[in-house]
């Protein structure tokens, strides 16, 4: 018997081990709910949210992540592959939807829609991530991040300052900066020989550096000395390095707190910090130049800059009190605006309006014709105004049009509605969506330009100029005419409020450096070469800066 007992007590507490019992319920509950709570998310919760759409009557573009969006996404692929599928999830009116993370943003891309979004609101939030990496390149003080009554305090003073610099001044600094260049390198490809030419690596390398030193000596009467050198001096190497490296950031291990955070001693943000203190170090020298007794001692757009700040000050209310008083920090973020929007977008278009006129030699003949026609005799045209000297090159200022036209350096812009703002359709856009407007795909649709992947300078020529061309009817098209450019549909330099306000500046700068350049100087560029594109920051260029051969025009 006591065997017996003690095989039932054994078994007993054999099964008290894997039977739960009352007090191990809870846990099993828990366990039960846990399944129950992951089953509704993997089946139902979690591909509900991947298919909720920023706008429930705008189609979206798929595969949205369920905290993420299309961040990643948009970060990710190919500007161009961006630009397609914004084009295949579109509706009959060019409108998709995407998730900028959890902020709804809708894409628009008809010159309505573009010119309702852009004249009508001219604020624009900043994605977190790209705010803070921004603010490490240029300040806190540039005009591509600010928002509201400051934007607008100091966009005024930059748009004042650029209307009151003389055109013959810019006309003047441009001309002999591309001859110092043109000059150079004229004398370089004598000393080849029998080549007769030069390769280069990069056509947008001496590109930027004819507008760095027209940058610097029209905007702080500063002279970088690239074109004498034919090399990029260390301030726009340093600026580059910066550019380069945050979109890197920007676009590889983005969450990764060293590329977050600047303060974190690694060789990276060493080097990052390094350059951005000789960069803004530079600046802060040349304008403690500009600046004597209080008083500004050049003529020049830093010039202009601190005048209208020092009236605002004499003139200013209590309320305004704190944007008159204006710091040199805060000038060095208005001048960094200024390189950003400048320097990197003239070079470009520079580059491409030379890259389209190799591969068309008939628009190429017809420029230096009007070139030739259009030459002043410096001691009978010297008083003619710059507005008037660009008006004799019409095809000129026609093929850089045309080529901001087919690459827009700046492809896009966006607005974060402060307001709800409802389109002509009645489609009603909600306050606090992000909207953003694609002028690649404006520029190159269709219903706005007639032949729209074709490189023709004569949409921009005002049709009572008459071509040098033999190819050209009375009212100055060519004989296969093709309407006039719609500059309603030209966003190249954007629109409303927050459109470019040294896009007068910029074409008058493009159009006689152009002009100078063909001039003197035969680009070749391989017939095989295929022009690849690349993002940096807020704007496009080709991929490398397009290599090529140059020789002298005889």
């Amino acid at each position: 018997m006591l065997g017996i007992e003690n095989i039932t007590c054994s078994s007993q507490n054999y099964y008290s081990i894997v039977d739960p019992g009352d007090d191990a319920k809870p846990f099993v509950n828990i366990a039960t709910l846990f399944i129950l709570v992951m089953g509704i998310w993997v089946l139902w919760l979690r591909p509900s949210l991947e298919r909720r759409q920023p706008h429930p009557s705008i189609p979206m573009i798929p595969n949205s992540h369920w905290t993420l969006g299309h961040l990643f996404w948009l970060l990710r692929l190919g500007y161009l592959e961006k630009q397609r599928a914004l084009v295949e999830h579109a509706d009959e009116r060019g409108r998709c939807s995407v998730w900028m993370g959890i902020l709804p943003s809708i894409s628009l891309t008809t010159p309505a829609d573009a010119k309702q979004l852009l004249w009508k609101t001219h604020n624009r939030q900043t994605p977190p991530i790209f705010k803070l990496h921004l603010g490490r390149l240029i300040g806190p003080k540039n005009l591509l991040m600010m928002n509201g009554k400051e934007w607008k305090y100091y966009q005024s003073a930059l748009r004042t300052a650029l209307s009151r610099l003389d055109p013959s001044v810019l006309e003047s600094i441009t001309k002999e900066t591309t001859e110092i260049l043109t000059g150079n390198l004229k004398a370089k490809i004598k000393r080849a020989g029998a080549a007769s030419s030069i390769e280069i690596d990069s056509i947008q390398s001496l590109m930027k550096m004819i507008t760095m030193d027209i940058f610097g000596r029209s905007v702080f009467s500063h002279d970088f000395e690239c074109c004498s050198k034919v090399d990029l001096c260390d301030f726009a190497r340093d600026f580059e390095f910066m550019e380069k490296d945050i979109m890197d950031r920007c676009t590889k291990y983005t969450l990764l707190p060293q590329n977050l955070l600047y303060w974190i001693p690694t060789r990276r943000n060493s080097k990052f910090n390094e350059k951005r203190s000789l960069v803004r170090g530079l600046l802060k020298n040349i304008l403690q130049k500009q600046r004597s007794n209080g008083k500004v001692v050049q003529d020049n757009i830093v010039s202009k800059i601190l005048e209208a700040h020092t009236k605002a000050a004499a003139t200013t209310t209590t309320k305004n009190s704190d944007f008159a008083a204006l710091s040199d920090e805060d000038l060095i973020d208005i001048l960094l605006s200024i390189l950003l929007a400048g320097y990197e977008t003239v070079s470009t278009a520079l580059t491409y309006a030379i890259f389209l006129i190799t591969r068309h030699p008939e628009w190429e003949k017809r420029c230096l014709e009007e070139i030739d026609a259009a030459t002043y005799d410096d001691d009978n045209d010297k008083n003619l105004p710059s507005d008037d000297k660009m008006l004799g090159l019409p095809t000129c200022r026609g093929a850089i049009m045309e080529a901001l036209r087919l690459y827009p350096v700046a492809p896009g812009s966006s607005r974060t509605l402060e307001k709800p703002l409802t389109f002509k359709d009645g489609v009603a856009i909600p306050r606090g969506c992000h909207a953003g407007v694609s002028f690649w795909l404006i520029h190159r649709n269709e219903r706005n330009f007639p032949k729209p992947l074709e490189f023709r300078p004569d949409r921009w020529i005002p049709r009572h100029h008459c071509c040098v061309s033999t190819n050209v009817c009375e009212d100055g098209g060519a004989n296969d005419s093709i309407p006039i450019g719609d500059s309603d549909a030209f966003f190249a330099f954007s629109g409303g409020a927050r459109s470019c306000p040294g896009q007068n500046f910029a074409l008058r700068e493009a159009t006689f450096a152009f002009a100078s350049l063909i001039k003197d100087l035969r680009f070749h560029i391989d017939p095989d070469y295929e022009l690849d594109i690349e993002w940096k920051i807020a704007v496009q260029g080709p991929k490398g800066g397009i290599p090529a051969r140059v020789s002298i025009r005889t």
